[in-house]
């Protein structure tokens, strides 16, 4: 850009410019302050210069603020505020000299500013926080026109294409992983220069190395499922980038092949529950508990908790829950309802007085889900009633009933359906499934307790 002229010309007359700081900005009434210098001569304007530029700047120190001064981060981001505003302005060649011009008596300006603050170092440039600098260089890219190609932006840009579909946690947990790498290689470079030995690089010495607090203040390695979702949202963000023409290869594809696995046997994380421990947990709760019904409901369908939370009376189609949304896409389902929760299901649907199945329940989190609250009474009740073992937990009823549908002979593809693990559309698989009655009764869940 050269070296800034604090100049910008209209039609034929130069005028002098000069960056407001932001914590000057409301005092003065202005981002920029210009003036005219009345020639239309270059030569002229720069020796005219100085004299109002000095006087800009005692009208800006001269300011009253009413708020603390800025720290070095705020001042970078009022420059790439002024930055974006400036090229949104640009229309030709001679608008984009004006507006780097500009541009540049601002930065000029920050650096002055922030090198009286803090020093210089032995090169005689400022000392600013990494944020800070980072902040600039956007700020650069901004005012050449290359801002939206940053790593930082395309993220941003991903994440705001994706917080439809998926809900807010997740989103804020993509958020985490990608900006993690961002932040590693630096937000403002181009995602082109991320390379495949980038990629590996960061799995090895970041991803693979990534630690957990445990409830004793000791830290662990996180699980391999935790880092490998980290890899996973990081390839699927290049492959958006990829899709859009950005890059010609993903550097995170087939990453998580790279990952040290263990190998070694370890105890699954949940287990089927046993027809005794389900007793315990109908027969610990009062019936008119909304618990209670949660509880029965997800031990006869292996629908998630949230599904459950969110049926509402009109889902009951005769013989099947009709679960229209979830995690998944093979979410969307019809559950056939079993012979034993039949009563319980057309009990709830007649007397419910808010619409829902289970009525009443609290949302709560980002996602206002209705059953976070209960769900965390489910784990309190289970602990109530004796059953300590940590692999007991609500998603755990999914695991029962795939265990006893598959010992009742029901085919694998019917199984997968029911308990919305995969969507098939087969001929006659509808009706299969409709016709179908799975049974969890002889040697399965003692039906009294859900009867009495």
């Amino acid at each position: 850009m050269g070296s800034p002229s604090y100049l910008k010309r209209r039609g034929t007359i130069w005028y002098a410019q000069l960056f407001v700081p932001l914590d000057h900005q409301n005092a003065v009434g202005a981002k920029v302050l210009t003036q005219s210098l009345g020639t239309s001569d270059k030569a002229e304007a720069n020796r005219l210069k100085h004299a109002v530029l000095a006087e800009m700047q005692r009208r800006i120190q001269g300011a009253r603020v009413a708020t603390p001064p800025a720290n070095a981060q705020a001042d970078a981001e009022a420059l790439l505020a002024a930055a974006l505003e400036l090229r949104s302005g640009v229309d030709s060649s001679e608008d984009a000299d004006n507006a780097e011009r500009a541009f540049d008596a601002g930065l000029d300006y920050f650096l002055d500013s922030q090198a009286r603050k803090h020093g210089v170092d032995e090169h005689g440039h400022p000392l600013l926080p990494a944020a800070a600098l980072g902040t600039i260089r956007r700020a650069h890219k901004a005012i050449s026109g290359t801002l939206a190609d940053t790593l930082g932006q395309r993220v941003e840009a991903y994440l705001s294409e994706r917080s439809g579909p998926l809900r807010v946690r997740t989103v804020d947990e993509k958020r985490r992983h990608l900006m993690s790498f961002a932040e590693w290689f630096g937000v403002d470079r181009a995602c082109t220069d991320v390379t495949r030995r980038d990629a590996g690089r960061y799995v090895e010495t970041v991803i693979q190395r990534r630690t957990r607090t445990l409830p004793d203040n000791t830290t662990a390695i996180l699980s391999e499922s935790a880092r490998a979702k980290e890899t996973s949202s990081l390839r699927s963000f290049f492959e958006w980038v990829m899709l859009r023409g950005v890059i010609d290869s993903n550097p995170f594809d087939r990453m998580s092949t790279s990952m040290r696995t263990s190998k070694r046997g370890k105890e699954k994380a949940r287990r089927p529950w046993k027809p005794e421990e389900l007793a315990k947990v109908l027969r610990g709760c009062p019936e008119g508990d909304p618990l209670w019904a949660l509880a029965a409901l997800g031990a006869y369908t292996g629908a998630r908790l949230e599904e459950i939370a969110q049926l509402k009376a009109s889902d009951v189609d005769k013989k099947a829950l009709v679960i229209r949304e979830g995690k998944t896409g093979a979410a969307s389902r019809r559950v056939p309802i079993h012979p034993v929760i039949s009563p319980l299901v057309t009990k709830l649907a007649a007397n419910t007085p808010d619409g829902y199945l289970i009525p009443g329940l609290l949302t709560s989190g980002r996602d206002q889900l209705r059953g976070a609250q209960i769900g965390k009474r489910f784990q309190t009740l289970r602990r109530t009633v004796g059953l300590a073992d940590p692999r007991l937990v609500f998603h755990s009823f999914r695991n029962t009933v795939a265990t006893q549908l598959g010992e009742a002979g029901v085919p694998l593809p019917i199984v997968q359906w029911i308990i919305g693990h995969e969507h098939l559309n087969r001929p006659g698989f509808r009706r299969h499934l409709a016709a179908i009655n799975y049974g969890l009764g002889g040697g399965g869940y003692e039906h009294e307790a859900v009867h009495r």
